[in-house]
């Protein structure tokens, strides 16, 4: 999972390059919303599974590839991306639904 962030980041650092120290510590895993999404597809196989809004102004997403790799995007209302998560051994949801009633 720590390889894939640093991957990831070392792509994303000529973009960053420009930025101040203290804005690079905070974005180190940010770029506009194309080029990660376009990293996840194009390096690892990634694609959209599904996703939500959080309030007004931003917006989750989950990367899924075959193998098992999964990344967590939020993006902001401005198009720039962030990596929350990432990981290995994804598991699909169930389809049948439970209410919570059932559980």
């Amino acid at each position: 999972m720590n390889t894939r962030l640093a991957i990831l980041s070392a792509a994303l650092f000529p973009i960053l390059n420009t930025l101040s120290a203290p804005a690079q510590a905070e974005l180190a895993n940010c770029a506009a919303r194309e080029v990660v999404i376009g990293r996840l597809a194009d390096d690892y196989g990634e694609v959209f599974q599904g996703g939500g809004l959080q309030g007004a102004n931003a917006m989750f997403e989950i990367w899924v590839a075959d193998g098992g790799t999964w990344t967590l995007l939020l993006t902001d209302s401005m198009g720039l991306s962030c990596i929350i998560a990432a990981g290995t051994d994804w598991q699909p949801g169930m389809e049948q639904k439970v209410s919570a009633g059932d559980l």
